[in-house]
């Protein structure tokens, strides 16, 4: 067992349940005054043109869309914004609603949003989920107790149990990004522990690239073998949407079970040896798919690949889609799109990405703007490290972003 902390971390490293509680209050002040403003505006339109309230007194969706319209058409000649001086000639993406996929919590919808949901059908990674030490509800110390003259937010937060099936027909277009007539719930059920919902995941989304086999034969990388080699590195425990119901960081090395602490930090985890990662993104419109390293993981952190000295562990030459490590350069960057291989040099890997900020570097795996696609179009990625060094050459993927 993992010895326990006296205390939360100090104050140093959190700033404490008093800043906490003055950045929500102002937060609910924003929140309430716009509250106000709309129950005003409803009530005059009621009086107006009568009960109940007209579509075009709360639709907001026109209000969406001309912002976005606004954004992406935005130009003033000899004019460039810091995000467009920053991209080059990427700009484009600074006038475009982007979306994101990442191992990183909290995640709304963690398993809608996952990387792991983009894993193509034949992939299989090894350590995607890791064991909570315990899954019931936390008993909060006598300290935190509310008097009965007070409001409690907490319960507030918790006081409802629709649940939204995020694929149903009347779902909007932001939310249908991710396939089919399959839904996935939103929060937990009370009968279910948080194993039996993270395992039911992860076996729908298992079975659901399975069932894709047949839609996707002939369409993908198949050309590529899937790499053997690779795994989540640093999974986190428990259920972690940053939500009330969140039951979050509650492994075996936790030294602080009742934290609930919701940041954390994850991807795939791969090396030279470790073959080809094979993804598949749904619903690219605008012709971008960027993918975003941490290359700070320790070498031979990989420990799947172990005591491998070639591609997936397999005699070289059995495979003609494999090609030797030994070659004249220490490091090369393989990726692909709908099976169309690019290789990059180190010099040209790292001349690659768009520094976007500290540890932020953006790579540009999809640039295309010809593309126009307004029901999204499905683009089949692939990835792969190949070097002398095998093991030594390590690196996570941590985030997909795609517009």
């Amino acid at each position: 067992e993992t010895k326990q902390d006296d205390h939360v971390a100090d104050a140093q490293k959190f700033p404490g349940r008093r800043t906490h509680q003055l950045e929500a209050r102002k937060l609910s002040l924003l929140i309430l005054g716009a509250l106000e403003e709309a129950l005003e505006k409803w009530s005059t339109a009621i009086e107006k043109e009568g009960f109940p309230i007209k579509e075009h007194t709360w639709h907001v969706s026109s209000m969406y869309h001309s912002v976005q319209e606004g954004v992406r058409s935005f130009v003033k000649p000899g004019y460039k914004s810091p995000c467009e001086k920053m991209m080059k000639d990427l700009a484009m993406i600074c006038h475009l609603e982007m979306h994101a996929l990442t191992e990183w919590t909290p995640r709304i919808t963690p398993f809608m949003t996952s990387l792991q949901n983009i894993l193509s059908y034949n992939m299989d990674l090894s350590n995607v989920i890791a064991e909570e030490v315990y899954s019931d509800i936390d008993i909060l110390p006598p300290a935190w107790k509310v008097p009965i003259d007070k409001v409690d937010p907490h319960l507030i937060a918790i006081a409802y149990s629709a649940s939204v099936d995020y694929l149903d027909d009347g779902a909007s277009d932001d939310c249908i990004f991710y396939n089919d007539d399959d839904d996935f719930p939103n929060v937990l059920d009370v009968n279910e522990t948080i194993d039996e919902f993270i395992g039911s995941n992860h076996r729908e989304n298992t079975l659901l690239r399975i069932r894709r086999l047949k839609e996707e034969e002939g369409q993908d990388n198949s050309d590529l073998t899937p790499g053997k080699g690779w795994s989540v590195f640093n999974p986190i425990a428990g259920f972690c949407d940053g939500s009330a119901q969140s039951t979050c960081a509650r492994g075996e090395a936790s030294t602080c079970l009742m934290d609930g602490h919701n940041g954390h930090q994850s991807g795939f985890l791969g090396d030279a040896v470790s073959g080809w990662l094979l993804l598949k993104i749904p619903n690219v419109r605008e012709g971008f798919i960027f993918a975003c390293f941490d290359t700070n993981v320790g070498a031979k952190s990989n420990t799947i690949t172990e005591g491998w000295e070639t591609i997936n562990n397999e005699a070289e030459g059995g495979d003609n889609n494999m090609r030797r490590l030994d070659l004249p350069k220490e490091f090369w960057f393989d990726y692909a799109i709908n099976g169309n291989v690019t290789t990059l040099s180190k010099s040209d890997f790292m001349r690659w990405g768009v520094s976007i900020s500290s540890g932020l570097t953006l790579f540009p795996l999809l640039h295309n703007e010809s593309i126009s696609e307004d029901d999204g179009k499905t683009f089949h990625v692939a990835i792969r490290m190949r070097s002398q060094q095998k093991r030594a050459v390590t690196l996570a993927l941590t985030h997909i972003y795609f517009a």
